[in-house]
Formats: C-alpha cells, structure tokens, sequence
C-alpha cells in the first residue's frame, strides 16, 4: 500500500489506495472544535452554529458511534486500544474512544435505517440535493481547509 523512496535531498512516502477520505481520517468523525471558526476566513455561513444541525445529520446518517465494549464478546478486544487507554491513565491523562463510521453488526437499528434507505447498495443512494449538499460540506470540512 505504501513505498518508502529515499532520494539525496529528501525521503519520500508514496501511498496508493482505494477508499478515499477513509484512508486519510480512518473512518473517524470529529466535530472542529470552536476555535476553528474563529478564524475569520471562514465565511458567515460556515460558522459551528449554522453547521452544527448537520453534523448532527451526518453523525446520524452514517451511524457514528465509538467501537462497542468487548464486554462479552473476546471478538472486539483491540489490544492497541486498551493499551493506550493504560498509557494515558498512567500518565493521568483522559483517553475517550472517537465516533467512527463503521457498521459492527449486530446494531439492529443502525441496520434497520440503512436496509430500509432507498438505494442503499444499488450506488443510486443519493439524498435531494440541498441535504446532500450540507451534510457533505459538513461531514468533510476540516481545520487544515484552505479558502483562497
């Protein structure tokens, strides 16, 4: 998936894939903080406040919600996490398990919602034009985006 290049005056880390923004942000869903749009490139529009009922729609939508507890189920344990959550209690900091976009099964009604959507599956999904419009804006704006 990923070439390392070593060159004179630079290395390089070349990566190709198929996934999209999932490569990049891991299927992750993060609301910016505050300060984000404090910055005054942001047009007016774009401020927390008038996204924030979309976010809202999006986080719905895709089924966001942290990795169910392995509480009874050894198939979930992810050593990875439970290591950094030791870490960061040692160290007394907080950890906290982040929204992610993934479908774990056994969600009836997170399955139910999507089953029941038109077009799931058939690559026709596509809601009116006004909520696709926001929800994408929302769901894809991050800190790093560039207004020139």
């Amino acid at each position: 998936m990923y070439d390392v290049r070593n060159y004179d005056h630079m290395d390089v880390v070349v990566c190709a894939g198929v996934g999209g923004g999932s490569l990049i942000y891991a299927n992750v869903f993060l609301e910016p903080p505050d300060e984000v749009f404090a910055d005054p490139r942001w047009p007016a529009s774009c401020k927390k406040p008038e996204l924030t009922p979309y976010y809202a729609v999006a986080k719905s939508v895709l089924g966001s919600r942290p990795i169910p507890s392995d509480v009874g189920d050894p198939r979930r344990h992810i050593h990875k996490t439970k290591l950094f959550q030791t870490i960061a209690k040692k160290a007394t900091k907080d950890s906290k398990l982040l929204d992610i976009n993934v479908f774990f099964g056994n969600d009836h009604a997170v399955h139910h919602r999507l089953a029941s959507s038109p077009g799931i599956g058939s690559g026709r999904c596509k809601p009116p034009a006004p909520i696709a419009e926001n929800v994408s804006a929302a769901a894809t704006t991050t800190p790093k985006t560039r207004w020139t």
